[in-house]
């Protein structure tokens, strides 16, 4: 498979020259770096991209929202903005132009490499049909409730709004299924991931983590009460599912 193509528009000299050895180091392709609109619109016109980073304040009459504007009407590519802007007005206009994410700088490498991976898989899935997993319900999970995600060893990245939160397994109480969607509930806040919970529940691969219905599986480490065929985290009252009963008995017999 060919390296991915990178148009990186962006008028700080030394952050191009660090975008194009990093990125090459990391298995990309620059397909072309400028540092206006109007030089990126002309090598459009003659040659492919696969995704595109774009800063907001660049040279020239037309900024990066602009610019994005342009791809989304003409071509077939992701955007990720990259900027150290964060004001109400400009965070809004991006938004109309839905990128595919927002990078604030300064921002990690690593992040950086995860959302180029997430923003050019998901444009590829939006041509795919989801898997569903047998036996999943409706659920009434909005489209853009849904969060992107991204395991990487002990811990999982998750898509809040445009930036993507690391979140530590260790950090995870539990999850909860909604159809072919899972919520991830950690002590301060939750998310959506547009995933089901038994393939969720293969790829964090902790054993901390039991299922004990067929809609929960539970950190174990974060269980504060036992009563019946229930278990509490937090404010959270979790069933026990008839079919998961012996396992979870099983584990509480050994401690």
């Amino acid at each position: 498979m060919p390296n991915p193509r990178v148009l990186v528009v962006e008028d700080e000299k030394i952050y191009v020259k660090y975008l194009q050895l990093y990125l090459e180091d990391s298995g990309y392709d620059i397909a072309g770096c400028f540092d206006n609109a109007k030089d990126a619109i002309n090598f459009l016109k003659e040659n492919t991209v696969d995704v595109g980073l774009l800063d907001i304040m660049i040279k020239g009459e037309h900024d990066g929202i602009e610019l994005a504007k342009h791809i989304n009407e003409n071509y077939d590519f992701p955007v990720i903005y990259t900027s150290s802007m964060t004001d109400t007005e400009t965070i809004g206009r991006a938004k109309v132009t839905r990128p595919a994410a927002y990078l604030v700088k300064p921002f990690e490498d690593q992040d950086l490499l995860i959302t180029l991976e997430m923003a050019m898989f998901n444009h590829k899935q939006k041509e795919e049909p989801a898997e569903v997993e047998e036996g999943a319900e409706e659920t009434d999970i909005k489209e853009e409730d849904l969060s992107n995600h991204y395991l990487l060893d002990n811990r999982i990245f998750i898509k809040d709004k445009f930036r993507f939160e690391r979140v530590y397994f260790s950090d995870i109480t539990h999850l909860s299924a909604e159809g072919n969607y899972v919520k991830v509930f950690t002590k301060g806040k939750q998310y959506v991931l547009a995933v089901t919970l038994g393939t969720l529940h293969d790829k964090i691969n902790d054993n901390k983590f039991l299922r004990v219905h067929r809609s929960y599986v539970v950190n174990l480490e974060e269980i504060e009460a036992l009563e019946g065929n229930r278990m509490f985290i937090g404010d959270h009252e979790i069933p026990i599912g008839r079919n998961y009963r012996e396992e979870v008995q099983q584990y509480f017999n050994m401690i």
